[in-house]
């Protein structure tokens, strides 16, 4: 259900906006991290709404708290707030007790795990399934690398090409700020100094000014220009191997949590811990609290995976009209619009 909300009118406006609206380029973090709020928000309403019905009035709460609202962290509570009220008042989800086992049973019992990885090796994954670190890599080209330039800063990166485990999350947030950056040794290659001020570049797959990033490690570091040589050689073999020049989609990996997971969660002591807060708190502490990150090691066949691509393609955001728009509210949900205007302006007071 996540990609066909996605695929939706009214989403791809919303996302449009993030992009380009001037308002969010005036805060102090990336338009990036309200686009993930954004996945993270629709995901979990895919996953534990499951109702199309109410997905317009749903974007268009969203669209009020993401303009009126500056901090993350108060964004994401009011996330949480307007999910909770959906289910109490559309789902009618009568009592906390309910609320709490509808969530757990929707969000953990048959919820997901995510993880990112470059959309390069899709068509691998669609045939033979997922491999953990089985597929076509740089791994000896960047251990080599890696002791370049440990010897100029230490841990400059910082992955362990030994181990053979990847990471799985439960946040479709944490997943999309991994897969902007797939895979994550070669991004910290480009951006990872802390004189680089250029940290975009990649995850809009500019090679012109990673490369430019990559010049400026290699003066910022003195690096002797026979290591430097080496550097970009291994910077534009990797760059021809993941496609970057035609390629700008985050991809992910969706498999269900048991697969990976032997949770023994007594809901019971969840509900009586949970049981005296305010539903927003309650749903906050169910679906942020549990596992977040999993390390694996663990195979999977392509029967236990859905794959799910979202389009990055920045620069069709570029010139976009927003003089005669306010927010992604369009003609099409107007009277949507007015009827819950109440309920919003509610739910808004609650973290103001």
């Amino acid at each position: 259900m996540f990609n066909e909300l996605l695929e939706r009118d009214n989403s791809k406006e919303f996302i449009d906006k993030l992009y380009s609206y001037e308002i969010y380029k005036n805060r102090d973090y990336s338009n990036y991290d309200l686009i993930g709020i954004f996945y993270d928000a629709v995901f979990k309403y895919s996953v534990i709404i499951e109702n199309i019905e109410y997905y317009d009035g749903f974007l268009i709460e969203l669209d009020i708290l993401f303009r009126r609202v500056e901090k993350l962290f108060s964004i994401k509570d009011g996330v949480n707030k307007i999910l909770s009220k959906i289910l109490v008042n559309k789902i009618n989800v009568k009592d906390k007790e309910e609320f709490i086992r509808y969530v757990y049973y929707k969000y953990i019992e048959n919820g997901y795990l995510i993880h990112a990885y470059s959309p390069v090796y899709t068509g691998n994954i669609k045939a033979n399934g997922f491999k953990v670190n089985k597929y076509t890599n740089l791994y000896q080209d960047f251990v080599m690398i890696k002791n370049i330039l440990n010897k100029y800063k230490d841990n400059y990166i910082s992955k362990d090409f030994d181990l053979n485990e990847v990471v799985f999350t439960d946040s479709m947030e944490i997943a999309y700020f991994y897969s902007l950056r797939s895979p994550m040794y070669f991004y910290e290659l480009i951006c990872g100094d802390e004189l680089v001020k250029n940290k975009e570049c990649y995850l809009k797959k500019n090679y012109k000014e990673c490369l430019d990033n990559i010049n400026k490690v290699i003066k910022n570091l003195k690096i002797t220009p026979e290591d430097s040589s080496k550097i970009i050689e291994v910077f534009n073999k990797e760059w021809k191997l993941l496609g970057n020049d035609n390629n700008h989609n985050s991809s992910f990996i969706l498999v269900k949590r048991n697969k990976l997971l032997d949770e023994d969660i007594k809901l019971d002591s969840l509900i009586d811990e949970f049981k005296s807060e305010d539903y927003d708190v309650i749903f906050d502490r169910l679906v942020n609290n549990n596992n977040r990150n999993v390390n694996s090691t663990k195979d999977l066949e392509v029967s236990d995976l859905e794959i799910i691509s979202i389009n990055n393609d920045l620069d069709k955001n570029d010139n976009i009209d927003i003089n005669n728009s306010d927010g992604v509210i369009s003609t099409l949900i107007i009277v949507g619009a007015i009827i819950i205007t109440l309920g919003v302006i509610v739910t808004l007071i609650m973290f103001l």
